[in-house]
């Protein structure tokens, strides 16, 4: 939408049309108001899915490279991943960045933890 110039008042117009039935269903329940707010409908469907910053986070740290795939495309590939966890967690510099790692690190340590206690 960027690239073409679109006015970002009219993406939500262009969503239905992009959508997988799962998430179409979502959009559909939507009040006329939200399903008219771009970001909204986003966080909505999103939401459905369960795609929040520890499913990201998730994915990023079980990524492997396989044989055929090269560093390069790996790299990519772990940034499109990286990129919408930081989105999600709201990280908009490095200190918040710096921050969440350590919140991440330290609810990893504790829960391990806590298990070999159990």
């Amino acid at each position: 939408m960027q690239l073409n110039g679109v006015d970002a008042a009219l993406w939500a117009k262009h969503v239905p049309s992009q959508l997988t039935p799962r998430a179409h269903q979502v959009f559909a329940r939507l009040s006329i108001d939200d399903s008219m707010n771009y970001q909204k409908v986003k966080e909505t469907i999103l939401a459905s899915y369960n795609l929040g910053p520890q499913a990201y986070l998730r994915n990023f740290r079980t990524m492997k490279r396989t044989g055929s795939m090269n560093y390069v495309n790996h790299l990519t590939n772990m940034k499109e991943i990286f990129c919408p966890f930081v989105e999600a967690s709201g990280i908009t510099d490095f200190d918040s960045l710096f921050d969440q790692m350590l919140v991440e690190q330290f609810l990893t340590f504790t829960s391990k933890r806590e298990i070999v206690r159990s």
